[in-house]
């Protein structure tokens, strides 16, 4: 029996019918709910166990999205409501199940974070910190619920070829795409079967069949549970090797991304436009002392250009010296 939550109906309806046609048993149902809200996630999972006439025994969290940009260009609001969704939202999803959960002594919790909860790169500014916050509520969670026979579990999925990865490719920064140049993309049918075999193996950690990410999963777990400890025990030497030049390599393209000619203008529109303005301030203030200087100063006499602008020398009084050092000042 799967239960499926989502807060447009006609994606619900069109999910469920894909699950119900290569189903024998048909028992996929559609539940609309919101993560961003606690009482519509509680309402969603009540109708859920009811329509279903069974309690929740695994509960997925995995609603999310993400909004790449880099740290300047991503604005406050989208800080905001990236971690609303991405990590606020597992937490309303657990407390409205977790209850039940531990009612009945059993279950499982899985919560879905992302590869870049073991790494960060530019472009996911807002993103990744909220992948973090997951892996870490996972981890004590995990803690938590030791002495109880409630399972939590952490997956990592890689990059899948579905609508809200294409729509977050095209929105990428440059230098992100230029990063994560060569990566694969999996399919989603893939990453869920490998998801699930980890489940059912009763792994913590579930890199879902990406060869990168469980390489990352072995170098990043600290005091998490390992699945293979001795194997990682013989491979961190090495992981620490290859996660060395990766990390050079990521840095390489960011300074070479940088040094691009219309790199400022391109890529970093917020900086680009303080730049702009300051230079404009910063020739307002020369012209506007060359006026000074002509205006207060006797005997003007021009002297040879400098960087193209006139250089008036001259006797200064004292006034006129000291208003001359206070426009320059601000200048």
């Amino acid at each position: 029996f799967v239960s499926l939550v989502a807060r447009t109906r006609s994606k619900l309806d069109a999910a469920v019918l894909e699950i119900n046609e290569a189903s024998k048993t048909k028992k996929c149902i559609g539940v609309v709910g919101d993560v961003t809200s606690s009482s519509s996630i509680e309402s969603a999972l009540q109708a859920a166990e009811r329509a279903q006439k069974l309690p929740a025994d695994a509960v997925v969290c995995n609603a999310g999205s993400a909004q790449p940009k880099l740290f300047l260009e991503t604005e406050g609001d989208t800080f905001k409501r990236q971690m609303d969704l991405n990590y606020m939202g597992v937490v309303r999803t657990v407390r409205a199940a977790l209850p039940g959960l531990l009612e009945r002594d059993s279950g499982a919790l899985v919560l879905v974070s992302s590869g870049l909860a073991l790494t960060g790169y530019a472009g996911y500014a807002a993103y990744a910190p909220t992948k973090w916050a997951v892996r870490g509520l996972a981890e004590v969670l995990r803690s938590e619920l030791a002495a109880t026979r409630v399972s939590v579990h952490l997956a990592l999925p890689p990059g899948m070829a579905t609508p809200g990865f294409d729509k977050e490719n095209a929105e990428k920064p440059r230098v992100t795409r230029a990063i994560e140049a060569g990566e694969p993309t999996h399919q989603p049918e893939s990453v869920a079967a490998a998801l699930l075999s980890s489940l059912q193996r009763g792994h913590y950690a579930c890199a879902c069949g990406d060869f990168g990410l469980g390489l990352l999963v072995r170098a990043g777990s600290g005091l998490a549970p390992r699945t293979t400890f001795w194997r990682d025990l013989v491979l961190l030497p090495f992981i620490a090797v290859i996660g060395a030049f990766y990390r050079r390599m990521w840095d390489f393209t960011v300074r070479r991304d940088a040094s691009r000619e219309d790199a400022v203008e391109e890529e970093y529109p917020v900086l680009n436009e303080a730049l702009k303005s300051t230079e404009a301030t910063f020739n307002d203030a020369l012209k506007q002392a060359d006026e000074t200087l002509k205006r207060l100063t006797s005997d003007e006499a021009p002297a040879p250009a400098f960087d193209g602008r006139p250089v008036w020398v001259s006797k200064v009084e004292p006034e006129a010296h000291e208003k001359l050092v206070a426009i320059l000042h601000d200048a």
